[in-house]
């Protein structure tokens, strides 16, 4: 029985996109023509993994913080982390961290997590509802 191999990729890429997908919004990656199922596969755990390592990293400082506790603050968090801080906001916390201490650290992400987190309420009380496609 001869099976096309176009046809598993594409299952298994479908697959890979409904596991991380939810993470990162990784449903939006272009592939393209010359990669092979490896590469794909490659491409999606490793941006899945860095996002997932980013959103561990805030989330460590705004627990120690007392700043998240409940699943919507969870969920609100991971937003935070990947929409308003983004991968440039985590490294250069990272390098603050790196040169200085966890607690400063802790610091910056409580205060930017405050301003966030006021301006997502002013917005959603505007609105009338949260936006998912707008960014604070």
């Amino acid at each position: 029985m001869v099976v096309d191999l176009h046809i598993l990729d594409v299952i298994l890429i479908a697959w890979m996109d409904s596991i991380i997908g939810s993470v990162g919004r990784l449903g939006k990656v272009k592939v393209r023509n010359d990669d092979d199922l490896i590469d794909r596969m490659n491409h999606l755990y490793t941006t899945g993994i860095l996002i997932i390592f980013t959103v561990v990293y805030v989330r460590k400082f705004l627990k120690i913080m007392d700043r998240i506790g409940s699943t919507p603050d969870k969920k609100l968090a991971n937003r935070f982390t990947v929409e308003y801080l983004r991968h440039d906001g985590v490294f250069t916390l990272r390098l603050i961290g790196k040169n200085s201490s966890d607690i400063v650290v802790a610091e910056i992400v409580s205060g930017l997590w405050d301003m966030y987190r006021s301006k997502k309420s002013i917005q959603i009380r505007s609105n009338g509802h949260d936006t998912e496609g707008e960014d604070v």
